[in-house]
């Protein structure tokens, strides 16, 4: 008995000894908490945070190592740290989705362990990334937990930057008054314990709030401080960045040249540090400036840089995405791999256990084979559900994998649609801009040539007048395709009076309708209200509101009124105007531009009524149209409804937060 006894304690020692096998996958037996793996885990979650701005890829093998070891080793702090870094390399990329979970993992990490620093840490990294996704609510409320623990803390810096966040919210709510009372704040606090970039982001933040006021003089005094910085510090970007705002206080204040110099300072600065939509930023502001000195083919050249530059921004944020999509599917297919081997490992070890138990229970006693079947037919039952589990979680990740693979099919189908629409305006201009210039410069040059009556010399210039309108209703519309191609996805959707909207449209286009003797009636309800974009129904509303007084005769009238149709709701412009045909209405809206002359031989571009389609489109409206030759046309924008209780609802809001 005895000697069947130390038999089955021999084979219990040699079970045993294979445990390491287990361990060194991570999968059975976790090493024993000790200083040493926990200084690994903080080189290797501080060495990622280093290398994260030039090499990404190294940075997440070099936390996916200390995730490892963390775990193993039961290490939270690290563990914790480790996720903050992780999803700040996501929301580096624009994945504020996928590091927001993160965000919060480490912040419960931290909450368990009671790590004050790393809590405050988690909620300031929540808070800009509930920033990026507009919930401003709750970003208030985590930044100002945060406030709370660095307070404790005495981290006066963090307390800086976390009262010039809370500011840019208050800013972005229009709380201007709240607004400037953190901004202040941080710029006293950084004076005192001489926090230089505090003092950069202070002066500049309290520039922005005093620009939002249209207090421009001390906008610029504020502006100014903070470029001193930049200058002492040779920040090419912050150069640019401060250079573009002070351009357009310039600007507002009637200084074009100083506005000019400035704009071009900013571009030179955002080329040197390659920053893309600084230079859009800068290209855009600069355009605005000349269109306001009227040097229009300046406009028009730096309108051809501003596409180039966006196309070249597009390429490069559709190449950075699909790089870093295949670098997260490597990763993934590694860690996949990784399982993979620690499970075939993990069953190999207690396969290994299994057959050498199996077969000294067969040498000891019948019993003893009965029991260890018994025992290791649940392990094996418990393994079989391990497995099962890893492959559904493959399953998962693949069905990732293909949700990432539609989203970038779906952007190089849009980057294709404005490839194509860039393609198209370039064409039109190169043909339309060279007509109107050809015929202004030519009736110059008759008139320089000729000595011409006054009833000669006001016909001519007539003429030229009109040629100047054609342009610059051209360059108008150039101007808005590029800003809403530009800032794509942010269709800010809100509340509208339409009322309100469409009684600015009317005194917009009045004198336009003075000239042909036209009346203009707006029966527009005062309670009226939509979801829309403000400045792109504006354009559309401008754009169908001159082409009816153009196609309207003189004395005619045009109107403009609201039909409701469920959840919708209908603005209709109508005229009594020349009407059109059907083969012409077939071809308004289409991707062929479609123009004619109005009743009075105006000119247009075929732009307009495009550019509508499409700005209509992004707010998930329809722009459709009724016309019957020789009696007139109404068109119909189609937006979603809104109601009193909304807008109210919206407003209290704002006055409680």
């Amino acid at each position: 008995m005895r000697f069947t006894l130390s038999v089955i304690f021999c084979l219990i020692a040699l079970v045993l000894s294979l445990e390491p096998a287990h361990a060194q996958f991570g999968t059975e037996k976790a090493v024993e908490p000790d200083s040493k793996a926990h200084k690994s885990v903080d080189s290797l979650n501080e060495l990622a945070f280093e290398v994260k701005r030039h090499d990404v890829e190294q940075a997440l093998s070099l936390l996916n190592e200390a995730s490892r070891l963390a775990v193993s080793s039961g290490y939270k702090k690290g563990e914790a740290i480790n996720y903050l870094y992780e999803a700040g390399i996501y929301q580096q990329f624009g994945y504020d989705r996928k590091a927001l979970p993160l965000f919060y993992k480490s912040l419960d990490l931290s909450k368990q362990i009671n790590d004050t620093f790393n809590i405050a840490r988690a909620n300031q990294q929540i808070g800009n990334a509930l920033i990026e996704a507009n919930d401003f609510t709750e970003a208030e409320k985590v930044f100002k937990e945060a406030m709370k623990n660095y307070v404790v803390l005495k981290k006066r810096d963090d307390i800086v930057n976390t009262k010039n966040s809370l500011g840019l919210i208050k800013l972005e709510q229009e709380e201007l008054l709240s607004a400037e009372r953190y901004f202040t704040e941080a710029l006293k606090e950084s004076e005192q314990i001489n926090y230089g970039y505090g003092l950069k982001k202070s002066n500049y933040n309290l520039g922005l709030l005093y620009l939002q006021a249209d207090d421009l003089t001390r906008s610029k005094v504020y502006f100014t401080a903070s470029l001193m910085y930049d200058i002492q510090k040779n920040d090419k970007y912050g150069l640019s960045l401060t250079k573009n705002k002070l351009s357009l206080i310039a600007a507002r204040k009637g200084n074009y040249s100083e506005a000019i110099e400035l704009a071009e300072a900013s571009l030179n600065d955002a080329k040197a540090v390659s920053a893309n939509q600084l230079i859009v930023d800068a290209i855009e502001n600069a355009a605005s400036v000349y269109a306001l000195q009227g040097n229009y083919v300046r406009v028009a050249e730096l309108q051809k840089k501003l596409i180039s530059q966006q196309q070249q921004v597009m390429e490069q944020e559709r190449d950075s995405a699909l790089d870093f999509i295949d670098m997260l599917r490597q990763k993934q297919e590694e860690q996949l791999v990784f399982e993979k081997h620690a499970l075939q490992a993990e069953q190999k070890a207690r396969l290994t256990s299994f057959m050498l138990l199996i077969v000294g229970a067969a040498l000891l006693v019948l019993s003893g084979l009965a029991y260890m079947w018994y025992r290791n037919y649940r392990k094996a039952e418990l393994y079989s559900k391990e497995l099962s589990s890893k492959n559904e979680l493959i399953a998962l990740n693949a069905l990732e994998l293909r949700e990432l693979n539609e989203a970038v099919s779906k952007q190089n189908m849009s980057l294709e649609e404005t490839n194509e629409m860039k393609d198209k305006l370039f064409s039109i201009i190169s043909h339309d801009l060279r007509t109107p210039f050809s015929s202004v410069k030519s009736i110059l040059q008759l008139v320089h040539n000729r000595k011409l009556s006054e009833t000669d010399l006001m016909r001519y210039l007539d003429l030229v007048n009109k040629e100047m309108d054609v342009m610059m209703d051209m360059l108008n519309n150039l101007l808005v395709w590029s800003k809403a191609q530009l800032k794509g996805s942010s269709v800010d959707l809100k509340p509208l009076n339409l009322h309100q909207l469409t009684a600015e449209t009317v005194k917009f286009a009045a004198r336009q309708a003075e000239q042909k003797s036209i009346s203009l009636v707006n029966t527009v309800p005062e309670n009226a209200l939509a979801y829309a974009d403000k400045e792109r129904v504006n354009f559309v509303l401008r754009n169908l509101l001159l082409n009816a007084i153009k196609f309207t005769y003189e004395n005619g009238e045009v109107k403009i009124s609201l039909e409701e149709a469920g959840e919708n709701i209908s603005i209709a412009v109508t005229d009594n105007g020349k009407g059109m045909s059907k083969e012409n209405v077939a071809k308004l809206f289409t991707k062929q531009r479609f123009t004619s002359v109005g009743t009075a031989k105006e000119k247009g571009t075929g732009l307009g009524l495009m550019l509508s389609k499409d700005l209509i489109n992004s707010m998930q409206g329809a722009i459709t149209v009724e016309s019957e030759e020789g009696k007139g046309s109404t068109f119909y924008v189609t937006l979603p409804k809104a109601s009193l209780d909304t807008m109210y609802e919206a407003d209290m809001l704002v006055e409680v937060n």
